[in-house]
């Protein structure tokens, strides 16, 4: 699956703003994503 989407995120200490969690949200819900798999589709 090839999402070409441009998201700015946080580094790893950072702190995400709500807008960001959000925009991050829609993303997973619109491609279907989750951790840990991986199809070669």
């Amino acid at each position: 699956m090839n999402v070409e989407e441009i998201l700015n995120i946080q580094p790893k200490r950072g702190m995400a703003k709500t807008y960001q969690v959000k925009q991050v949200r829609e993303l997973i819900l619109r491609y279907h994503l989750r951790l840990g798999e991986e199809t070669n589709e």
